[in-house]
């Protein structure tokens, strides 16, 4: 297979041909006239190396209790979408991957998915590390599952197992969530002191421990300095930040948007979103990565349900993929409804808790397109962030890449993004992949369109 366009990595630029081989799935040669091109992409389309988010939640195990709202084929669908060859996945699931037989269960069924699935093992009070080299992940306060520690000090008892390690930390310290309970906004009940100051141990347990330490959806710009400091005294951290801490912050919050937008760490002010959009582009941070989250629309919309509907849903762990799809619509009616004919109570509600977390592989590529096109990124700047960085993120694990993620160069996989510069894309719940079927850019209209998607030779949209 022979592709010609022009092709972008973090450190180079070129156009010209890539030689694919189908059967190992590994890029053979670049050069100028390699052969007739099977494809030639237009001036305004750059070829990245396939783009890799590495924090999802798919929500498949080996219960499937939670598959309603997402599984590993669900979730490659909307990773393709998004322009997304290889991801990973978070283990907060009912039955989460804790020790080597639970992952192994995990693994078999990712293994079937049409992109590449990393798995994350779980780190809990009463954990060891896997007799493989796999990435973990901590929850240094409650989240979804219960896979989260309840002070500091149980969390240290815990890393101090898996010196060495690749951790990756949820930072938010659980003494300040359980002194904010009563604030009036989700930011107010999870505020940037929690963040920071659970950033703050989380680098002293990398340091102390000698981790290979990550620090998920990053989300103050003020703790930023704290991530500088480290770094330029050698501690061993990476920085992730997702697409919608990037698009909107506390100010672009309304009674509209606040139930879709609500997540965990909460948005802070827009100079918090400024700092991490330049965090992002000069390396503080490493990672766009979207922390995909595929709730239901009845269960982001809980606040809103009439008691009857709530009646329907209480105490149930599980639905039937069709009960899940008429739930969605009468809450989604029932919603409309409230701010038709009763706008005070529903901004009221807009602050009440809910489900946290948005879903946002569907938009991925097309979010990078936005930080080209509005935010003075350039091309090299996308590549390093959605594909050298994840890439190398995953080739660090013996065994679990297919073939080396991150660059158009021989010998790598040969799996690329495509990028259109020069075709918007409006988005609509409707053309969300994800079984959740909605998105908080329903109705937003992004800069540049994924046009086609290539894993190990194989063209996938």
């Amino acid at each position: 297979m022979i592709l010609e366009g022009h092709f972008q990595n973090h450190d180079s630029a070129f156009v010209g041909q890539v030689r694919c081989c189908p059967l190992s799935g590994k890029i053979v040669d670049l050069g100028k006239n390699l052969g007739p091109a099977d494809t030639v992409f237009p001036p305004s389309a750059i070829v990245f190396p396939g783009f890799g988010d590495i924090h999802i939640h798919a929500r498949e195990d080996v219960s499937r209790g939670q598959v309603y709202k997402e599984d590993f084929a669900s979730a490659a669908a909307a990773a393709i979408h998004g322009g997304c060859c290889h991801v990973a996945d978070m283990p907060n699931n009912p039955v989460p991957p804790i020790d080597d037989a639970s992952y192994a269960a995990k693994l078999e069924r990712a293994a079937k998915a049409p992109v590449h699935f990393t798995l994350y093992a779980g780190i809990g009070p009463g954990t060891s590390p896997l007799s493989r080299d796999v990435p973990y992940k901590a929850f240094m306060g409650p989240s979804i599952g219960e896979l989260f520690f309840r002070s500091v000090e149980e969390l240290e008892k815990a890393i101090s197992r898996y010196r060495g390690c690749a951790v990756s930390f949820h930072c938010e310290d659980p003494y300040v969530l359980d002194s904010s309970t009563d604030g009036a906004t989700h930011t107010a009940r999870r505020p940037r002191g929690g963040a920071n100051m659970a950033t703050a141990f989380a680098l002293h347990l990398i340091e102390k421990y000698e981790l290979r330490g990550k620090l998920c959806h990053f989300s103050t710009g003020d703790g930023l300095d704290l991530i500088r400091a480290a770094k330029e005294r050698g501690v061993n951290v990476t920085v992730e930040v997702t697409p919608q801490q990037l698009y909107w912050d506390e100010s672009l919050l309304t009674a509209d948007n606040k139930p879709w937008l609500q997540m965990n760490p909460a948005f802070q002010g827009p100079q918090d979103r400024r700092a991490l959009i330049a965090g992002l582009k000069d390396g503080t941070v490493d990672f766009l990565a979207t922390d995909h989250a595929p709730h239901r629309i009845f269960e982001k919309l809980g606040a809103y349900l009439s008691p009857e509907l709530k009646a329907r849903c209480h105490g149930k762990k599980s639905f039937e993929l069709a009960e899940a799809t008429e739930l969605d619509s009468l809450a989604l009616a029932e919603f409309e409804a409230m701010k038709k004919n009763d706008p005070a109570e529903f901004a009221r509600r807009a602050d009440l808790n809910g489900h946290s977390g948005t879903p946002q592989l569907d938009t991925y590529g097309a979010v990078c397109a936005w930080l080209i096109k509005t935010q003075g990124f350039s091309a090299a700047d996308i590549a390093r962030v959605a594909a050298w960085n994840p890439g190398q993120f995953v080739n660090q694990f013996a065994g679990v890449a297919p073939q080396p993620f991150g660059k158009i160069a021989p010998n790598y996989a040969a799996s690329f993004t495509v990028l259109d510069l020069a075709l918007p894309v409006t988005f609509g719940n409707a053309m969300v992949k994800s079984r959740c079927a909605w998105t908080p850019f329903d109705g937003i209209t992004l800069p540049g369109s994924v046009t086609a998607v290539y894993h190990l030779s194989k063209r996938l949209a």
